[in-house]
């Protein structure tokens, strides 16, 4: 019988925990094929991208894998894709790259610049709006105006820039609410990080005739005292109950704790500051803090 030693055994432990060599080189880490100027003449440059180089098609744009990255695959694009193509000049190819990056310059340059008069017109329907002006303004007189002193003061350059700009009735109308809902998130957010606020409430009645609650509320921000508007609900009629219902259903819906209200100031009228059912009662009976 073979007598097997302990230092055999070991020695065959150790060779199994080993990796194999077959395994290790699976695990080898994937090429990243570089781009070769040469890759021109069949009608490919590249993204650009040093981590990534991947080739993309002076014909159509299309931008292909690294994998992609080899003359057998890049004309296997050309022939599926572009067959009139093929065997044309290096010339031809120069001619296609130099369009191409004209095009992305165009592209950029087009979005900065309708992102220019986009913000410009969100500042014309916001003074719009601060003045109380119809929204036709916006496309019957300030507009024009613009054009008219720019064409004057610049060349026609600018005058195409300022065309640009979008004034008409329902632009002005869609960017002044989006300015408004944007205004409210931030003083919501505001109220919600504060530690305590508190409530201005009124009751009355817009030009038609029907009635309003309008809110004031006084919170702390960067450790100052603040004082804004905060809501103008439409309500049915001027009850305690009405008002009451419509005021937690902003407040709730908002996110914002009735805990950390400390205060309600009224005109003195009894469906808001009534003995037994009037808004502040029902207030303190769901404020906790009151309750203590």
């Amino acid at each position: 019988m073979e007598t097997i030693s302990v230092s055999t055994v070991k020695k065959r432990k150790l060779n199994y925990d080993e990796p194999s060599t077959s395994s290790s080189e699976l695990k080898q880490k994937k090429t990243c094929r570089k781009y070769c100027p040469e890759y021109l003449q069949i009608g490919f440059t590249w993204n650009g991208d040093e981590e990534n180089p991947r080739p993309q098609c002076v014909i159509c744009g299309c931008i292909l894998a690294n994998e992609s990255m080899r003359p057998n695959k890049l004309h296997r694009h050309i022939d599926t894709n572009h067959p009139e193509m093929k065997g044309k000049p290096l010339d031809f190819y120069k001619k296609k790259l130099e369009s191409l990056k004209t095009s992305k310059n165009n592209i950029f340059n087009f979005t900065a610049t309708n992102q220019k008069a986009t913000y410009a017109s969100y500042k014309i329907c916001l003074r719009i709006a601060q003045t109380g002006k119809p929204h036709t303004i916006g496309e019957s007189l300030i507009l024009p105006a613009i054009k008219d002193a720019v064409g004057i003061l610049f060349d026609q350059k600018c005058l195409k820039e300022v065309e640009k700009l979008s004034l008409s009735n329902n632009t002005v109308s869609r960017r002044i609410d989006d300015i408004s809902e944007w205004v409210e998130n931030k003083l919501i957010e505001r109220v919600k990080l504060s530690r305590w606020f508190s409530l201005q409430l009124d009751e009355s009645t817009d030009i038609q005739g029907l009635s309003q609650m309008i809110v004031f509320v006084r919170y702390i921000w960067m450790n100052e005292s603040h004082e804004d508007f905060l809501c103008c609900e439409p309500i049915i009629r001027g009850t305690s109950d009405e008002i009451f219902n419509t005021l937690n259903t902003y407040i709730t819906a908002k996110g914002i704790e009735w805990t950390k209200c400390v205060g309600l100031c009224t005109d003195g009228a009894r469906a808001l500051c009534g003995k037994n059912s009037s808004v502040i009662t029902k207030i303190r009976e769901i404020n906790v803090n009151e309750k203590k």
